[in-house]
Parts: C-alpha cells; sequence; structure tokens
C-alpha cells in the first residue's frame, strides 16, 4: 500500500502551533505523523530572524534522512508546524502527484518550503544536499530551493489554491486588523506563514477559522 508519510518539526517557541497542528491534522489509513523536536537556535524564532538558518539546515538534514527511509512507493510531505488542517487530503494529494515528482504550495512570489509532498528519487535526495550547502549563499532554504530545483531534473509543480495562504489573497502580510479577505470554499489546510510572530500566527489561524466555519 502507498502511503504518505508527513514530517514536522518544532521548537519551543513554537510549541503552541503544534497544538493546534496535530489536533486538526487528518488522521486517516495510509498517512503517518513524524514530529520532531529542534532546539532553539534563534532568540524571536521569526522568519530570518539570527539563527534562523541554522534551524533550516537541521529541518533539511531531517527531511533527506526522512527521504532516505522511506519505501520507494511511499511518498514524503513537510508540513512547517504553522498549519491548520480542515479535511482529510491522502487521494487529494495522490491524485495531483500523478504526474510530478514535487508539488509545492503556492507561496505567490515563490515555491513554498513550508507545504510540499514529494516521490522518493535519487535526484529529490541530491537536491535537498544541494540546498542544505547553499542556504546562507541565497539567504534561506526556500530561495536556495526556487533557485536549484530549475535544472534538478525533477518535474515538479504547485499545489491547487485549497492548499492555503494568506499571500493568495495578494495583500501582503497579514496584520491585526485586517478582517476583509477570502478563503477558498473547498480549503484542505491553512499555513499562517504571511505573518510575523506565533501571537499573529494564532489570530489568523482562528481568523481563516471562522470565516472557514
Amino acid at each position: 500500500m502507498n502511503r504518505i508519510k508527513v514530517f514536522t518539526f518544532f521548537s519551543e517557541s513554537h510549541r503552541q502551533l503544534l497544538d493546534v497542528f496535530t489536533k486538526s491534522f487528518p488522521y486517516e489509513d495510509g498517512v503517518d505523523l513524524t514530529v520532531r523536536f529542534l532546539p532553539q537556535e534563534c532568540a524571536s524564532a521569526n522568519f530570518e530572524s539570527s539563527g534562523w538558518n541554522r534551524t533550516m539546515e537541521r529541518k533539511i538534514d531531517y527531511i533527506i534522512e526522512y527521504l532516505q527511509s522511506m519505501d520507494d512507493t511511499d511518498m514524503m510531505v513537510h508540513a512547517d508546524v504553522d498549519i491548520n488542517f480542515y479535511r482529510p487530503f491522502k487521494g487529494d494529494l495522490q491524485s495531483l502527484m500523478a504526474d510530478y515528482d514535487i508539488l509545492f504550495q503556492n507561496d505567490v512570489v515563490c515555491l513554498c518550503m513550508g507545504f510540499f509532498i514529494a516521490k522518493k528519487t535519487d535526484k529529490l535526495v541530491e537536491l535537498m544536499k544541494q540546498v542544505r550547502g547553499s542556504i546562507d549563499r541565497y539567504g534561506n532554504d526556500q530561495y536556495a530551493m526556487n533557485a536549484l530545483i530549475k535544472s534538478a531534473g525533477l518535474k515538479y509543480g504547485i499545489l491547487p489554491d485549497r492548499y492555503y495562504t494568506f499571500g493568495m489573497n495578494r495583500i501582503g502580510v497579514w496584520n491585526p486588523g485586517i478582517n476583509d479577505f477570502s478563503v477558498p470554499s473547498d480549503i484542505v489546510l491553512h499555513h499562517a506563514n504571511w505573518t510575523v510572530g506565533v501571537e499573529n500566527k494564532i489570530n489568523l489561524m482562528n481568523l481563516v477559522s471562522s470565516k472557514v466555519n
């Protein structure tokens, strides 16, 4: 049976978000979830703050380790911990992946490293190793991935907007008081990456949930 192996990680600063993630996660047959704890490398834990890239290096190390441990028939999902799930995704992702090696969440300006699904291939493992070694050169793991995947020999693409992030509204970063926006009627998940700070992430998650409900 083909399985989807879901991997997430958290540090102490994001423990609150892990609670949202695990309580909303759509546990179903053929979907395995692994959660890793990472030591706190940066004081604020905000995107690109001091120490952020050390955490991203650990993240890529774990992704490589996870890929290498998988059966060839399985697929891997990496999901950042600031995600709230609204419905099962196994069948949907398997169907979407029929003609691809890897699909990323649409981060509007680039491919998102915070949620992607991939098949295990030697080319992908090699690409992840290149990303791991290029984080400082490109600024972060996401920029490195977007630059390097073009020549990796993989068939890649973008997940539909039901794998949602606030950036898809194309009105910039979310801050408290921005309430007039829409979410997809068929939303599968919400990744709270288009805001800064854990408190804002939780507030945005709650707002999106109110719109879904």
